[in-house]
């Protein structure tokens, strides 16, 4: 099983900002050091959750810093985006990372109007825009000559594209999955997919519909194999010497991290004079901490849990190893725990 790191840093106060960041920074450089197969990088705007906001910019700093370690996004809000500008700077940063970046696509987040509106945009044309940014994508890097497009967000004529990637026909790419449905559409396309935070039985069930849609729409056993490999789960960790320390650390630390979520997205909420969204009210509990993906618990435990999602099929798995509260050294220390006795388990 490949294993990563969700690098998902929170900043409470503007001004903690750029520490915040150059941690992650640090992060990312112990990461490669401990033998993290991926990185992955968040999207979210104004409100401090993933503080660096600007994932592409972030990744071509990482790539500089790094040598082995691939770097993907968990995910690009696609619907924020121009098709012509992202296609030419995850070209350019394929060639700047000699390869390493994993091009993870979404339509973007379910809440945070505030999102939208920042950029001048209707929330209610998010899908439409993921799909067709999409599409332009993979035209303009599978293209050899120029591209035309008629579409319903863009009309283009566009030359053909340089740089081009050293990946050919262009970087891998893989789709977010937050809801059941989105499953289906993916399979449907016999494509890679990355799972949000949920429970060991809700990920092998739609695991399952992802594999027996694969079937039904065509795709052979070696192909079902192959996009279940290239697909990823993600969790928050937090491992430990002792079951006590887990739950007086990690959980607590989890549950820190959901609630600071919640009200640093409902104070942009507040400032816009807008209503939150239901999904930003939902309170992390130590009953449901399971259902959302949290896994905590000593070294054992975190074995026992990570194989039954390897036996499920899927090729990697990823974890946000800093959670909420929890010092850089802390973080540190949990990433490490994790990588110099769990991981090796799993591969």
């Amino acid at each position: 099983m490949k294993i990563g790191n969700m690098l998902y840093p929170q900043s409470l106060n503007s001004a903690h900002d750029a520490t915040r960041i150059h941690e992650c920074v640090q992060e990312a450089v112990t990461s490669e050091q401990l033998g993290v197969d991926t990185l992955w990088l968040a999207e979210h705007h104004f409100d401090g959750n993933s503080v660096y906001s600007d994932p592409v910019t972030f990744a071509s700093h990482l790539a500089a810093l790094t040598q082995r370690i691939k770097i993907g996004f968990a995910v690009l809000q696609t619907s924020l985006y121009h098709p012509v500008r992202l296609a030419e700077q995850l070209s350019l940063l394929d060639i700047l990372s000699n390869q390493r970046v994993v091009v993870g696509l979404g339509r973007g987040t379910n809440g945070n109007i505030y999102e939208y509106q920042g950029y001048d945009l209707d929330a209610l044309e998010a899908q439409t825009r993921y799909v067709e940014l999409t599409e332009v994508l993979l035209k303009l890097w599978n293209a050899e000559a120029s591209v035309a497009h008629e579409g319903t967000h863009w009309n283009l004529n566009v030359p053909a594209l340089r740089p081009r990637s050293i990946s050919r026909p262009h970087p891998p790419v893989i789709h977010a999955s937050g809801s059941p449905s989105s499953v289906k559409e993916i399979a449907s396309r016999g494509e890679p997919i990355l799972m949000a935070p949920l429970s060991y039985d809700e990920t092998a069930r739609r695991l399952e519909v992802y594999t027996q849609t694969m079937k039904e729409a065509g795709y052979d056993a070696r192909h079902i194999e192959n996009a279940l490999d290239q697909s990823w789960v993600w969790r928050e960790v937090y491992v430990a010497d002792s079951l006590r320390e887990a739950q007086d650390i990690g959980l607590a630390n989890f549950l820190r991290t959901h609630d600071s979520r919640g009200q640093l997205r409902r104070k942009v909420y507040a400032e816009q004079g807008l209503e939150p969204h239901s999904r930003d009210l939902r309170q992390a509990t130590a009953e449901n901490a399971a259902d959302m993906g949290f896994l905590h618990g000593t070294v054992e435990t975190m074995e026992k849990e990570f194989s039954r999602i390897a036996s499920l099929g899927v090729g990697g798995a990823f974890g946000a190893f800093r959670l909420g509260g929890l010092t850089q050294e802390q973080a540190t220390q949990n990433l490490a725990l994790f990588m110099t006795e769990v991981a090796p388990r799993l591969r």
